[in-house]
């Protein structure tokens, strides 16, 4: 069960501008959307992945099909851009 789309609430969501604010910060993704996406469907991905990967002509050249963006992959972005500042800043000279 999900949230439906075009209802009062999701509507209500779409129309907030502190989430607004919150996911215009948000990288942009080409993956698809976390809706829908259920045990199921990730199983299934799963299969579909080894049996590309077992037909394919260079099988370590298939990095898998693309799954949807979750809040471990924002978290896991958010640390890798704050240690990358983390050596720009150690790099950099101070200004005196």
């Amino acid at each position: 069960m999900g949230l439906e789309q075009g209802g009062d609430y999701w509507a209500a969501l779409q129309l907030d501008e502190e989430l607004a604010a919150q996911r215009k910060d948000a990288p942009k993704t080409s993956r698809p959307p976390l809706r829908g996406y259920d045990r199921l469907v990730s199983t299934l991905m799963d299969v579909i992945d080894v049996t590309i990967r077992a037909n394919a002509a260079d099988p370590a050249a298939f990095t898998g099909i693309p799954r949807p963006y979750t809040g471990i992959d924002a978290l896991a972005v958010r640390e890798r851009n704050n240690r990358m500042a983390d050596i720009v800043a150690k790099a950099t000279p101070k200004e005196v």
